[in-house]
């Protein structure tokens, strides 16, 4: 029931929606998708069938309107429990939303295509990190016949000062930054058999998508792949340099990109931020004479590597640039040289651990952990945490921040195959044990964890 009475109306879906969206599915997603995709694992006695769930699906949006829904997803773990093939399809106006008439046009088609190139993804290659995998089922969308994922596109350009390509943050930016980088790699490197190589190759990131690049036969780099995508997106012109300055397939500020580009979005944003040097629109200063010294600028906030920023130098004279960027990728160490870094990776369980003997305190004696963290997680679908094993009564447990920084609830839970049984985050959530870390720390900051419970005991 709707909280408090609400009224909310309810969703309606028509035989004949359905039917066309089934026919849609078997007729040309299934063959287009596993055409270049790969082929499903036999699950139950269905085998190979696909199962699609469509419902209300419980987010922000569930009880009424708001500015963003869930209009799809595909889960792994539920899978494996039911031994079934299937994804979930939002039940929200679908009258707008399907064929090429409505106000979303194809939205819940492309969606089909998306959310069932994940399940067939994770059978073929399941540990690729989001930011390839997401990219490649948007692309599933488009070589399905759906179109551009214009609005991811346009949200990337909105957001491209502070979106890495490599590090999947999971915003509308992020699905535009990778699904761009794979129609690149798909226009420009051998199109639907490059993509196939590509989910075939077991090694993951930018390591596949390198060793995809050598078994057909180019030098490229992925630096320099990556340098010469960012021009793409902000010239489009195929013209210069043997085209790989532009997109075949996509028109820059006409409907694939919901009719704005990189330069509007960075002239919008230096009138509305005053830190946003971006779109520099005298650089130097008009009528101001030259100074050998010269100015000195910053890039915008602390971008991660790969995030690319631009910058537009409207000088009436010629001008040298000088560059100094960092000489070490990556996140600084807070303090020395090194630091522990747990790797980026789907369905990852990383940790390290170590053993403490409190037998030689008293219950009741004060005892903390602390420590520092940086970290940049996809905000309530992943976590870290720190977890506690009382050796005295053989309990798990996870630690809560006394600085706030930790949370209790897990909205999304999925089991992660490599978590072992009993220590999942529903797991310890349902014991009311539940803490962790999600979304972004802002850079590095101070934790502080209570052991004072295992007083008298080894953990």
């Amino acid at each position: 029931a709707n909280p408090s009475g609400t009224w909310r109306p309810e969703d309606r879906i028509s035989t004949a929606q359905l039917t066309y969206l089934l026919g849609q599915f078997d007729s040309n997603i299934y063959p287009a998708v596993t055409g270049v995709f790969g082929d499903l694992l036999p699950r139950g006695d269905e085998g190979q069938k696909v199962w699609v769930l469509i419902h209300n699906i419980r987010d922000q949006a569930y009880y009424g309107y708001y500015e963003y829904y869930v209009a799809g997803y595909f889960s792994s773990s539920e899978n494996a429990e039911n031994n079934k093939n299937m994804f979930h399809i939002d039940s929200y106006d679908w009258f707008n939303r399907t064929g090429p008439d409505g106000t979303r046009p194809y939205l819940y088609e492309g969606t089909f295509a998306h959310e069932f190139e994940h399940m067939v993804h994770f059978d073929v290659d399941p540990d690729e990190p989001s930011w390839v995998d997401e990219g490649l089922a948007d692309l599933a969308s488009y070589l399905s016949g759906y179109g551009h994922s214009d609005g991811h596109i346009d949200y990337y350009f909105r957001r491209h000062m502070s979106t890495p390509l490599t590090f999947w943050g999971g915003g509308l930016e992020d699905y535009g930054a990778s699904y761009l980088f794979q129609l690149y790699l798909f226009e420009k490197f051998g199109g639907a058999d490059f993509i196939s190589a590509l989910v075939q190759e077991q090694a993951n990131g930018i390591e596949g998508i390198e060793n995809t690049l050598a078994a057909f036969g180019f030098s490229e780099s992925f630096d320099e792949i990556f340098d010469a995508w960012t021009i793409a997106n902000y010239i489009d012109d195929t013209r210069k340099a043997g085209g790989k300055y532009g997109y075949e397939t996509l028109e820059m500020g006409g409907a694939d990109t919901r009719y704005h580009t990189l330069e509007y979005w960075m002239k919008e944003y230096h009138q509305l931020y005053e830190d946003f040097y971006g779109y520099v629109i005298l650089f130097p200063f008009y009528e101001t004479p030259f100074q050998e010294t010269g100015w000195q600028f910053a890039v915008w906030g602390d971008p991660l590597p790969y995030t690319a920023q631009y910058f537009r130098f409207n000088s009436q004279d010629a001008a040298n640039a000088w560059l100094d960027g960092q000489d070490f990728a990556g996140v600084p160490a807070f303090s020395g040289m090194y630091e522990w870094y747990s790797g980026d990776m789907a369905w990852a369980w990383r940790s390290f651990y170590q053993t403490f003997d409190f037998t030689s305190f008293l219950p009741g004696d004060t005892l903390t952990l602390d420590f520092m963290t940086n970290y940049d997680i996809e905000e309530n679908w992943d976590y870290g945490y720190v977890e506690v094993h009382d050796l005295a009564t053989d309990e798990w447990y996870t630690l809560e921040d006394l600085n706030g920084h930790t949370v209790t609830t897990d909205p999304y839970a999925q089991d992660n195959p490599n978590v072992p049984d009993g220590r999942e985050p529903r797991d310890y959530e349902a014991a009311g044990r539940w803490n962790a870390f999600t979304a972004s720390s802002g850079g590095w900051i101070s934790v502080s964890m209570d052991l004072t419970p295992f007083a008298g005991d080894t953990i």
